[in-house]
């Protein structure tokens, strides 16, 4: 896990200080990566908050990388889903199964 960023200079921002503590990305950063994504969600494909601060930023919890821009909810997925494909793929059968695809 990664490790708390120590800084070399003041932070621009409450959201800076938040992005560098726990991702040590950046406020330019996180708006660079939602342009990239053309403000739409990594998980879903649906719109992001208009606001890029408002979006989640989606991590790996045993290496710290991070991956893409989410939603708040989708973000709960992934976690409630322990980041475990193994899981994912189960609940895409499941819900295959009882919707009738």
């Amino acid at each position: 896990m990664k490790l708390a960023y120590t800084f070399d200079r003041k932070p621009k921002s409450k959201a800076d200080y938040d992005l560098k503590y726990r991702y040590g990305s950046s406020a330019s950063e996180k708006k660079a990566r939602y342009e990239r994504q053309q403000g739409l969600c990594d998980l879903c494909g649906k719109p992001l908050p208009k606001n890029f601060l408002e979006a989640c930023q989606d991590h790996n919890h045993v290496s710290g990388d991070l991956r893409g821009l989410v939603h708040r909810m989708c973000n709960l997925v992934i976690a409630a889903l322990e980041d475990n494909p193994a899981i994912i793929s189960q609940g895409h059968s499941y819900l295959r199964k009882w919707n009738g695809a």
